[in-house]
């Protein structure tokens, strides 16, 4: 009688232990899609950033070549380099 009380004991234990490790592992599932989910909308949200600063320093360095310089300009430096 002790021994199938024992058995039972232990298959509800198994079970137990068995569910318990089916939800940890969903849990875990989970947890690393969003973990995924998250790496990858900062890495998409990093490159965003990075080609909008490239976008931004070449419209800088166009505009720069076209304005005209007001420059003080010692003149003789520019009567050496005539």
């Amino acid at each position: 009688m002790i021994s199938g009380q024992i058995s039972l004991k232990h298959s509800l234990q198994f079970r137990t232990l068995h569910v318990g490790r089916r939800a940890k592992s969903a849990k875990r599932e989970y947890f690393s899609r969003m973990k995924f989910f998250r790496r990858f909308l900062a890495t998409m949200t990093l490159v965003l950033l990075a080609f909008k600063a490239v976008v931004a320093f070449l419209s800088w360095v166009e505009k720069q070549e076209e304005s005209e310089t007001d420059a003080w300009v010692d003149e003789e430096e520019f009567e050496d380099h005539k």
